[in-house]
């Protein structure tokens, strides 16, 4: 499978024709289709239904697109970190957070990190407890921030020492009412 030919496949996607996708790459309508019947035989699976006039991906080509651009994220990184200079600390850092009322926490230590390796490009990625260890299992993300209790066991972990606190709305006759405060374990 080739790089440049997953490239290639999604910008077809994002262009919904091959024809204006060659055109926006500047090259021909046949080798872009070449390359594309190409990608199909290796895969053994067909990308698009093509009609007179239109195309339409398939699933199998739905599928291929989550895969690709994470293939050529983890391709694009892998170059950046091994192109960084000698002594500098440079590169893409992919941070996945849940969405949080502590985001705005986190977004300060993101904020030094910044200040202290100006060349390093930060991503920062939002999502459930679920999809943000799915990217890390994927090797999208470099280190996620969740919240509550998962199994992290196979993951080196770090726990904040911040706790969330979270309004809760109740009828004044529901027994709950009458405390002060309430732990969610």
């Amino acid at each position: 499978m080739d790089i440049t030919v997953l490239r290639h496949f999604l910008v077809i996607v994002e262009k919904h024709s091959i024809s204006s996708a060659a055109h926006y790459l500047h090259m021909s309508q046949p080798t872009l289709s070449r390359q594309i019947g190409e990608l199909e035989r290796d895969l053994g699976v067909t990308l698009f239904t093509r009609g007179p006039r239109e195309i339409t991906m398939t699933q199998d080509g739905h599928y291929l697109v989550a895969r690709a651009k994470d293939i050529i994220a983890l391709v694009d990184k892998t170059t950046n970190n091994l192109h960084a200079g000698e002594g500098t600390i440079r590169g893409e850092l992919n941070i996945g957070a849940v969405e949080s009322t502590k985001l705005t926490s986190y977004m300060k230590v993101i904020d030094a990190i910044i200040q202290d390796f100006p060349d390093v490009r930060i991503q920062l990625h939002t999502g459930s407890n679920s999809e943000v260890q799915a990217q890390l299992d994927s090797g999208v993300l470099d280190f996620g921030i969740v919240v509550g209790k998962m199994p992290l066991h196979q993951y080196s972990t770090l726990k904040f020492p911040e706790t969330e606190c979270w309004g809760l709305s109740l009828p004044k006759n529901h027994a709950l009412a009458k405390e002060s405060s309430i732990t969610i374990t």
